[in-house]
């Protein structure tokens, strides 16, 4: 069985992740996925080629990237034609090995919602908090955390079949609670 979690960014997704983890799950996660392709000597030649203002003297500057594309929808654009067919196939392939996997996507494509049993979308409802996740999670500032936000807006309504929601508005006790019920509907069955 295969259950994506995804949601818009600051909503919770790898607190879902971290929780399932401590239940001893396997959670594969397209963040952690990208982070390594940033390592790789063949991505790295082809984001060069798209995005050859983000390497300094020769050295790829995320931060630079971030300010690139969260600054210009078209630039986005070109990077997720980039990475996330790179990061989906690793996806597919460490998943399609497992029993139960849960996938961490951020950005969960229509085309790809095909290949998982079930999507957990994880959502809260306050801009402030998701703003306040971002600006802790990354050190953005405030301003970069709003851009992120903005970049994501139009996949702020997307509904899926086989969807459950799992609401990060409260506390963390809250979260585990939702996440728990979640989790029981898929192993009872």
């Amino acid at each position: 069985m295969k259950v994506a979690i995804t949601g818009i960014i600051g909503s919770g997704k790898s607190e879902v992740s971290k929780i399932l983890r401590e239940k001893g799950e396997c959670v594969l996660s397209a963040d952690e996925i990208n982070a390594k392709l940033l390592t790789d000597s063949d991505y790295l030649k082809k984001l060069n080629k798209v995005f050859p203002e983000a390497f300094i003297d020769g050295s790829f500057d995320k931060k630079k990237l971030s300010s690139i594309v969260f600054s210009d929808e078209k630039e986005l654009e070109k990077l997720n034609a980039l990475a996330h067919p790179e990061i989906m196939k690793t996806i597919f392939r460490l998943a399609s090995e497992k029993e139960l996997v849960f996938c961490e996507i951020p950005l969960l494509r229509d085309e790809w919602v095909e290949f998982f049993d079930y999507v957990w979308i994880v959502s809260c409802d306050s801009e402030e908090k998701r703003i306040e996740r971002i600006c802790n999670r990354d050190g953005r500032s405030l301003e970069q955390a709003k851009q992120m936000i903005d970049s994501q807006r139009e996949n702020r309504d997307i509904i899926y079949g086989k969807c459950s929601t799992i609401s990060n508005n409260g506390n963390l006790d809250e979260l585990r609670d939702c996440v728990e019920r979640e989790y029981c509907k898929l192993t009872v069955n």
